[in-house]
């Protein structure tokens, strides 16, 4: 089963996304700020990273690059919103919250080792 650890706030949009993917089956762990991310990326082993599009830049972009230094593995989405600096960290880019379309690109890591952007 694929461990997740979804970066966010607590917006409505972040809880359904999360309650979808745990209903699909995933384990997921929330983190709603920096300091919270990364305490969880030492302590846990996660197959996926997802970042919120509402979380600050500097943010998103320092906890990507911590996950990839620790877990090289790990495969890292990253949620759109108009501003994806650090986009070379992701795996994944996801131009909108469906969480459905978040449930696809994790399944395609779980198929596929190759990024989803090269299988889409």
């Amino acid at each position: 089963m694929q461990r997740v650890l979804s970066v966010g706030y607590g917006l409505p949009a972040f809880k359904r996304r999360n309650e979808a993917l745990t209903a699909a089956g995933l384990t997921v762990r929330e983190a709603t700020n920096l300091e919270a991310a990364l305490r969880m990326l030492e302590r846990e082993n996660f197959q996926v990273l997802l970042l919120g599009p509402a979380l600050p830049g500097e943010d998103r972009n320092k906890i990507a690059r911590v996950a990839r230094e620790r877990r090289p593995q790990i495969k890292i989405i990253m949620l759109y919103d108009g501003r994806i600096a650090g986009a070379e960290l992701a795996d994944a880019i996801i131009a909108d919250d469906d969480p459905q379309r978040v449930l696809d690109t994790i399944q395609l890591f779980g198929n596929d080792t190759r990024s989803a952007t090269e299988c889409a």
